[in-house]
């Protein structure tokens, strides 16, 4: 009798480059359509239009909407890109354009500021890292009815990975709506493709880009300052938890009026994966001949 053959270990961690870019006023989504991404603020093409193939994927991504409709969103319409590098619990951030890169490493009680270019490093406690600022928001209320489907998309392969995809539509009708909050229809819809990648560990809490955009309404209306009690009937499949998503589309439509956009969101892609082990661990290491400085 053969033995069966273990199954493979999966890599210690992974690498990868994340692209996040903001979308304004997309039309609804069709899912004939046939384009990915190419231009940082489409206004002819609807949801799929950014998903591999013309179906539907996406990752990513709990990004901050400062201010929902404020200036802030349009600095990330050409989009940015960072590269990614998550071993052992710990994460290395790098940014290209300024030549900096960070290291998270809560287990250790630290969080590291590495220049590239000027070779030197900051060391700074996990509870004195500077939050992005939060914009003033006008608080508001309603009540709010909805429906929360999900459906699966077909099959795929991204930058060589097999992912599978889902396509979340939340749609729902605010009433007794006051302050920020706008009584009307709006929507949330996502397109996600998952990989079979386990979702790396993080020594540092979840931070953008690491956590599912929930039933996204509260969230995304949220970030106008509005507070709706939302009640939301669910249907359709349960995305898989703790898997890799390497690419995920978010569009909201918020209640017409209040001269908001007709749509808000962003597009969150990983690509270039690969594995890392532990040849890999001197990455989050403060490099040899950096001088600190405080």
């Amino acid at each position: 009798m053969v033995p069966a053959r273990p199954a493979a270990s999966p890599p210690a961690g992974i690498a990868y480059d994340e692209t996040v870019r903001s979308l304004i006023d997309v039309p609804p989504p069709g899912l004939d359509e046939t384009a990915p991404p190419e231009t940082p603020a489409p206004r002819r093409r609807g949801l799929a239009a950014f998903l591999p193939g013309g179906r539907a994927d996406g990752d990513g991504a709990a990004v901050a909407v400062a201010g929902a409709f404020g200036q802030g969103i349009h600095a990330l319409l050409a989009g940015r890109t960072l590269h990614h590098a998550v071993y052992d619990g710990w994460e290395r951030v790098d940014d290209p354009v300024t030549r900096t890169a960070v290291l998270f490493e809560c287990d250790r009680d630290r969080i590291v500021h590495l220049d590239l270019e000027r070779r030197t490093y900051r060391i700074v406690p996990p509870q004195d890292e500077p939050q992005a600022p939060v914009p003033p928001l006008r608080p508001g209320n309603a009540t709010a009815q909805g429906v929360f489907n999900v459906s699966r998309l077909a099959p795929a392969t991204i930058g060589g990975l097999p992912v599978t995809g889902y396509l979340e539509e939340v749609r729902f009708q605010l009433d007794a709506a006051s302050g920020s909050c706008r009584p009307g229809p709006s929507a949330v819809e996502s397109a996600t493709y998952y990989s079979k990648l386990a979702r790396p560990a993080r020594s540092c809490p979840v931070r953008r880009g690491d956590d599912p955009v929930p039933p996204g309404a509260v969230a995304l209306i949220a970030a106008t300052g509005c507070r709706p009690a939302l009640d939301v009937s669910r249907s359709g499949p349960v995305e898989p938890a703790g898997l890799f998503a390497v690419r995920r589309t978010v569009v909201f439509r918020p209640a017409p009026g209040g001269g908001a956009p007709a749509s808000l969101g962003w597009l969150v892609e990983r690509q270039n994966v690969t594995p890392l082990g532990p040849a890999d661990a001197g990455l989050f290491e403060i490099p040899a001949g950096f001088t600190e400085v405080r």
